[in-house]
């Protein structure tokens, strides 16, 4: 299991491999819609003039 980040969007996810090296499983997707509703809520207090930051995680069963 690795954190790895993407070179085209800059999202941190993790992914498990096998030891051959084959992607198994990885929360590629889930993070990169989490990082644009941060991107989201952030522009949208801004234009309020409320400066903020956050982080969200979503749980997929």
């Amino acid at each position: 299991m690795a954190n790895v980040k993407a070179v085209d969007s800059g999202v941190v996810f993790t992914t498990k491999m096998s030891p051959k090296g084959e992607i198994l499983a990885d929360d590629y997707a889930s993070r990169k819609v989490s990082r644009q509703l941060e991107e989201l809520l952030n522009n949208h207090l801004k234009s309020e003039g409320i400066i903020a930051n956050n982080l969200m995680f979503s749980i997929w069963k």
